[in-house]
């Protein structure tokens, strides 16, 4: 049987945009601050964000993790707002590309 096989690619702007999406979407709040760089792990996909977070003394660098399932929450919910078609029963996995970017892989059996 064959099986469909999509992978779309999320640039670093686009992976941030939709974790900002994600959280205001799910009435969460990030930490206030500028994101200053993020770093995606492998094995599994995770998303590191790190924020300079203004204060009296100085500012601070604060870590805060994306996991997996949130991760991969914020890129289909991007998809959707963005109009990009997802096989709604396809099975998706996430990959890291590169240093910076992230893939939504998608595969889905054809029934014949």
């Amino acid at each position: 049987m064959p099986k469909e096989l999509r992978q779309v690619v999320f640039r670093s702007a686009e992976v941030i945009e939709a974790v900002t999406a994600y959280f205001r979407h799910r009435q969460l709040k990030l930490p206030g601050g500028n994101i200053e760089k993020f770093e995606v792990s492998d094995s599994p996909v995770t998303l590191t964000l790190h924020v300079m977070i203004p204060g009296e003394q100085g500012s601070e660098i604060r870590q805060l993790q994306i996991k997996t399932e949130e991760l991969a929450a914020a890129l289909i919910l991007h998809c959707i707002n963005n109009r990009i078609p997802l096989p709604a029963e396809a099975s998706k996995s996430l990959r890291k590309v590169g240093n910076d970017q992230v893939s939504l892989f998608v595969v889905r059996e054809s029934r014949h």
